[in-house]
């Protein structure tokens, strides 16, 4: 399961559609992102095959790029703790919605 405060909000911006799951309370460094994405990749690994890419890990990181992969679909992903959320990005609105649907299926409250 992945925990989170509020449910996770398409947004359509453009030629791009993004996912954005709130995951934490904005400030919180003791939150790991990483530890968010092993539960987002676990909860999603029986439908397809998932895997990710992020840079080395910073002490306090914050604004990270990387990419997100569920099946065939490829997502670019952004990492803003200060913020506390996490942003799914595609050109596909449906793959956007897919991947949401399977992560609130998959989701638990704080």
């Amino acid at each position: 399961m992945v925990p989170m405060p509020w449910p996770p909000q398409i947004e359509l911006n453009g030629d791009a559609a993004h996912l954005v799951p709130w995951l934490c309370d904005p400030f919180d460094q003791t939150y790991s992102f990483r530890q968010a994405l092993l539960q987002i990749e676990r909860t999603l690994a029986g439908m397809a095959p998932v895997g990710w890419t992020l840079p080395p890990e910073q002490p306090a990181e914050d604004f990270v790029d990387g990419s997100f992969q569920s099946g065939r679909r490829e997502f670019v992903l952004y990492v803003e703790r200060s913020l506390g959320y996490m942003q799914f990005s595609s050109t596909s609105p449906g793959d956007i919605a897919e991947l949401g649907a399977a992560m609130s299926a998959g989701a638990s409250s704080c």
